[in-house]
């Protein structure tokens, strides 16, 4: 008797990374890199690890497609649209759609939402109230050939002309709290976001499926009705290409105002202490919240997660530690000969965190903890690099404060090296 068994296959998904971050290095490129600095501490704090690609990399086949898909989304920041028109090749633009279309996502903001739209609608020079504010005939319409959306990317708001780019600010947002995920993350009925030239969406050829607003523009309090252009319109959606997601921004709101945590104080084309910023009736680290909360909300829908709601921002830590091990008296560095062999996996299963390099000057990974006791077990847990002047770096290798994801407050610090006893402070130290 011959006994026949048939197997089914099971195809893992191999990624590289779970983001694949546009960022071309060359002058010009089209991506604002303060945008990028935001991001990145978005992909630090919570744990997503990423991967720089360009326009050569997209028109290669980078990205991947259906089983072989090497990333879980692409993510396009701010910039100039017209530079990735020009650099994506129309191959490159069919390589985003295949891999979109078989289950990756894309989350666009500002340019990168202009860029996926099928028409840009851009006013460049304001003609009403002196210059105050758009006419509709001020908007003119450009073609663009990614397509992800049948529609028109428009913008600026009527009411806040480019003007050369001098107009960033806080602009009121509706949020559409009866949406599954706006509900779910408790944003209010109002909010502010960072604004600095985005797009309302408007004109559909035809509504994408499963289309989702997650909020709208509002303008402001004695706007006279011919400014009015893009009120009421969508500034934020979602929605489905083919198996995959796509949201689009109009706002920067991974960008936050008074806050280090984002890595960042503007100064490339906003200087962010010269601004006098209308916050409303809320807080900056209200509307800090907020912003970082809608942004974490798309990135987890971008990496195939369940949205969870952040309660607060996290807080950060400056630290030196020296290992006994590597520690060289001569110089007060520590030896970092073993920098080519370090894993770009952490080695700690507390916190799995993966870098795309490790710098030449780092010595290891260390583990950061925090107790709310010395006994206590940990509140949260960071893998960390280690640099050979005792800082602990983000992956960047110059940004010397950690985030960690704990309510502001005082905390035993506690660090761990996978060959050396683990060390905790004497006392709590306040965090915020």
């Amino acid at each position: 008797m011959f006994l026949i068994l048939f197997c089914r296959l099971a195809f893992s998904q191999n990624y590289v990374a779970d983001f694949a971050l546009y960022d071309p290095s060359y002058e010009d490129d089209g991506v604002w890199e303060e945008e990028v600095t935001a991001l990145k501490a978005l992909f630090f704090n919570y744990n997503w690890s990423y991967k720089v690609i360009d326009h050569n990399d997209i028109n290669n086949g980078e990205l991947g497609s259906g089983t072989n898909r090497r990333y879980k989304a692409l993510i396009s920041p701010g910039g100039w649209a017209l530079n990735r028109e020009i650099a994506v090749t129309p191959a490159g633009e069919n390589n985003i759609r295949n891999f979109i279309s078989s289950g990756g996502n894309y989350v666009g903001f500002c340019a990168g939402a202009y860029w996926a739209s099928d028409t840009t609608d851009w006013a460049q020079t304001a003609t009403g109230g002196g210059g105050t504010y758009y006419n509709e005939s001020d908007y003119f319409p450009y073609d663009y050939n990614l397509n992800l959306l049948k529609g028109y990317a428009k913008g600026p708001f009527g009411w806040t002309p480019w003007n050369n780019g001098d107009t960033a600010s806080f602009q009121i947002a509706n949020i559409n709290t009866s949406n599954p995920t706006m509900n779910l993350i408790g944003l209010p009925d109002t909010t502010r976001f960072f604004y600095y030239g985005g797009p309302v969406f408007t004109n559909f050829s035809s509504i994408p499926d499963n289309y989702e607003i997650w909020a709208t523009a509002v303008a402001p309090k004695g706007t006279v009705p011919a400014a009015r252009i893009g009120e009421n319109d969508p500034t934020v959606i979602k929605f489905n290409y083919g198996a995959g997601n796509v949201i689009f921004f109009s706002y920067h709101p991974e960008v936050l105002i008074g806050s280090d945590v984002d890595n960042l104080k503007l100064s490339q084309f906003i200087n962010e202490d010269s601004l006098s910023w209308d916050v409303g009736n809320q807080t900056l680290d209200e509307i800090n919240l907020q912003s970082w909360n809608i942004v974490h909300a798309a990135l987890q829908i971008a990496n195939n997660e369940p949205v969870t709601k952040i309660t607060s921002l996290p807080v950060l830590l400056s630290l030196k530690i020296f290992l006994e091990g590597p520690y060289n008296p001569s110089t007060n560095l520590m030896n970092a000969n073993l920098s080519g062999v370090i894993p770009l996996t952490s080695p700690y299963p507390e916190n799995v965190r993966n870098v795309e390099s490790i710098p030449n000057d780092v010595v290891d990974w260390v583990l950061i903890q925090l107790r709310q006791s010395a006994n206590g077990s940990a509140l949260t847990s960071k893998s960390v690099l280690l640099r050979n002047d005792g800082n602990l770096i983000r992956n960047d290798d110059t940004t010397k404060t950690i985030s960690l994801n704990v309510t502001p407050g005082s905390y035993y610090i506690v660090v761990k090296h996978r060959n050396h006893l683990p060390v905790m402070s004497s006392n709590k130290i306040n965090l915020n």
